[in-house]
């Protein structure tokens, strides 16, 4: 049986989980890392990642390597050269980066509230963002206080 996974520039949808699985790996070999911050994730969300996963784990584990608090923030990602013109040409747009960017910020905070199970500070403190900010957040996704 084949299994035709596409490359991650293609799915960047699925980003913040793979981060999320790829930091509990991390903290599996011997790191101590909750999470990684939302500008964190912001600035990984705009590379083209030609080295798929692979090249994600490493970006990780150097920023796991250079952190200064608990989270990864966006000082320890480091700066990516933008592609080569011609290299990188996406097959199919299916929504703009604006879209996936709000789609990705509702899931995060979606997450953040079940694995805190509801609580709003703990979920804060997964993101990386302050409880007021997390408020501002939920009501613009229009996320109720039953999740």
């Amino acid at each position: 049986m084949r299994l035709n996974i596409p490359p991650l520039r293609e799915r960047m949808e699925d980003l913040p989980d793979i981060i999320h699985t790829i930091i509990r790996r991390l903290n599996q070999g011997g790191f101590y890392i909750k999470g990684a911050t939302h500008s964190a994730v912001t600035k990984l969300m705009k590379h083209s990642w030609p080295g798929n996963v692979r090249e994600l784990h490493n970006v990780l584990e150097r920023a796991a390597n250079l952190k200064t608090g608990d989270y990864i923030d966006a000082d320890e990602i480091p700066t990516f050269d933008s592609p080569p013109q011609g290299r990188f040409v996406p097959q199919q747009v299916l929504s703009t980066y604006k879209d996936r960017m709000v789609t990705t910020e509702k899931d995060m905070i979606i997450s953040a509230l079940k694995e805190s199970k509801g609580n709003k500070t703990k979920a804060s403190e997964i993101l990386g963002i302050s409880r007021p900010w997390l408020y501002a957040k939920m009501k613009k996704y229009q996320l109720n206080e039953t999740l």
